[in-house]
């Protein structure tokens, strides 16, 4: 079965406000994703990065929205079979 997951940046700083001004650098990101892979002994068939639609609830705890506003979250989809 053709599966995939996403992995997004994690945030590790707030400002004064609450809302996220650090997210994890890209080497770090790509060090949990294959790190990731070698633990389910995945073979990925594709990687991609994507700028996926954030919902409200997401970031509800990271800033203050204006409703009208639509935020992207970059992401990286690992694409791969499941037996």
């Amino acid at each position: 079965m053709l599966t995939y997951r996403d992995f997004r940046p994690q945030p590790l700083e707030k400002n004064f406000f609450g809302a996220v001004s650090k997210y994890e650098p890209m080497p770090e990101l790509m060090a949990r994703i294959n790190a990731w892979i070698k633990s389910e002994s995945i073979q990925p068939l594709s990687v991609e990065t994507l700028l996926v639609p954030a919902l409200v609830d997401e970031l509800r705890s990271e800033i203050h929205l204006d409703p009208s506003l639509v935020l992207h979250l970059q992401t990286v989809r690992v694409w791969s079979l499941n037996d």
